[in-house]
């Protein structure tokens, strides 16, 4: 069965967490070029997101251009069905009707110092087999060492962490903040009206400049190709189609483009 007839300007966004999710839909919310697409939560707001949640939706993913999903190793498992669910249903369209977007935390051991770049293609691979990826956007604020995860699991039973990864420490003065606060600081949440543009522009730099310490401290000699991932382009790696893209860094950017693909696709499909 054909799903192209009736893909609509929307956008599922499928994660459990409430706080990358109002980030996602603040940063796309507005956009030049998305302003009247439907941004589709899994949840009414202010209450918690379970995987029922996704699942009871999945079915309804099929009006949408772009699907927005949140592959980060701790939740993965639990959305295993809901998104097996979502790629079946939406496979006939996949890449040329529909598109999916994937934000995550990346290899499990990328911050080796002798691993980075080399564990990127092989997990782009399965990403691209697993989810028929368009785009993955590694977010540095999901990524926690495997220590840190196991001891999540046990001592908070599996919640989502609500404190940067320690891998942040050397980076700021003092405790670590929230990953909420971060977040919001990062798209300048606290500012308004004339002010808000021009924070927004500094904060992106602070936030850029932040992440690329990040990703090329531990790597002196393969900075250059992770740097890639910084751009509008992304790291494009031999032999692999999915490029790889560092959230928030032109998110809405990439999402705008593909809903357009899309879009024209439908619309020459029809005539």
């Amino acid at each position: 069965m054909l799903h192209y007839t009736n893909r609509r300007n929307k956008i599922h966004i499928m994660t459990l967490d409430p706080v990358l999710l109002e980030d996602i839909l603040e940063r796309l919310r507005g956009y030049p070029g998305l302003e009247h697409v439907d941004l589709v939560r899994p949840a009414a707001p202010s209450r918690p997101i379970e995987p029922e949640n996704i699942l009871k939706i999945g079915h309804d993913t099929t009006a949408s251009r772009v699907i927005i999903l949140d592959i980060r190793r701790q939740t993965r498992a639990k959305l295993q069905r809901a998104y097996s669910d979502i790629i079946r249903f939406n496979r006939p369209d996949l890449n040329q009707y529909c598109y999916t977007v994937l934000v995550g935390d990346g290899p499990v051991n990328f911050l080796q110092p002798d691993r980075g770049i080399k564990t990127i293609p092989s997990f782009l691979a399965e990403l691209r087999m697993d989810y028929s990826a368009a785009a993955f956007f590694g977010d540095p604020f999901l990524y926690y060492s495997m220590e840190e995860m196991q001891d999540m699991a046990i001592h908070n039973q599996g919640a989502l962490p609500e404190k940067l990864s320690g891998h942040f420490t050397p980076y700021f003065k003092g405790d670590l903040p929230a990953v909420a606060q971060v977040r919001k600081y990062f798209r300048a949440a606290d500012k308004q009206g004339h002010e808000l543009a021009k924070k927004k522009k500094e904060r992106h730099t602070l936030l850029k400049n932040l992440i690329t310490k990040i990703i090329l401290d531990p790597f002196p000699n393969g900075g250059p190709n992770l740097e890639k991932a910084l751009s509008k382009e992304g790291l494009d790696l031999p032999g692999e189609t999915t490029r790889c893209y560092i959230y928030p860094f032109h998110f809405a950017d990439k999402v705008l483009e593909l809903l357009t693909k899309a879009q024209v696709a439908t619309n020459t499909k029809k005539t």
